[in-house]
């Protein structure tokens, strides 16, 4: 809100009140305005000026008010609705530039090249697994480590979900595959006791997404060299 005139300390400018019932009027410009002062008295009047760049594409509008008391609780709904606006827009522009900066971090080709490391440890780890008796140490140490790529790999997923979000995300299906395979892995930590086969082919699914894995960084390398190689 802009003032026709810089009174003290606020921004829109009174005239001397009229004795009329209370109403609201809207100009579109300065000849009508000038058309309603020149009527019976004077008017309370406020001049809003909208940015350029916004949904009125900077146009001026001119307000009317009966009473004084109207003109001031115009202002304060005005400054309101603006204070509550603004503070939205701030607030969505600092989750989409934090979903900017993790979407680049997801997507480099160092954290992704992580990711791969860290499944195919896990798929050694299952085969020794296999291979080692139940009641050997080796085994518990294999099932702490399934623990620890459980987790590790759910922090992966949420942070692959916050920075696709939504439709991206869902749109992907090895991002759907990644879920379905994570959610199985907490479910067989979880108080549900899955067979040991259920539990082998969980562990064994979680290699199958080191080919999404490959195919990113195929493409990652591809856009990476693409400059360099003619």
């Amino acid at each position: 809100v802009q003032p026709s005139m810089q009174p003290p300390r606020r921004k829109f400018s009174l005239t001397a009140p009229i004795s009329a019932e209370p109403q609201f009027s809207s100009f579109n410009n300065s000849e009508e305005i000038s058309a309603a002062l020149e009527g019976r008295g004077y008017v309370h009047t406020l001049q809003i000026q909208t940015v350029s760049d916004g949904f009125n594409s900077g146009r001026t509008y001119y307000m009317r008010a009966a009473t004084e008391s109207m003109c001031w609780s115009i202002v304060d709904e005005l400054t309101e609705v603006s204070q509550k606006a603004r503070k939205r827009a701030q607030t969505r522009t600092r989750i989409m530039k934090l979903q900017r900066k993790t979407k680049r971090f997801y997507d480099s080709l160092a954290f992704q090249g992580v990711i791969g490391v860290f499944i195919t440890m896990n798929f050694v780890a299952n085969i020794v697994d296999v291979q080692v008796d139940q009641d050997n140490s080796a085994h518990v140490l294999i099932a702490k480590l399934d623990y620890f790529f459980t987790c590790l790999f759910t922090i992966e997923l949420l942070i692959n979900l916050f920075a696709h979000w939504l439709t991206p995300f869902l749109c992907n299906g090895w991002n759907l595959f990644d879920s379905v395979v994570i959610i199985l892995s907490l479910v067989a930590l979880g108080p549900v006791n899955l067979p040991v086969s259920v539990l082998r082919l969980v562990r064994a699914f979680r290699v199958i997404r080191l080919f999404g894995r490959m195919r990113e960084l195929k493409k990652i390398l591809s856009a990476l060299s693409a400059p360099i190689i003619p």
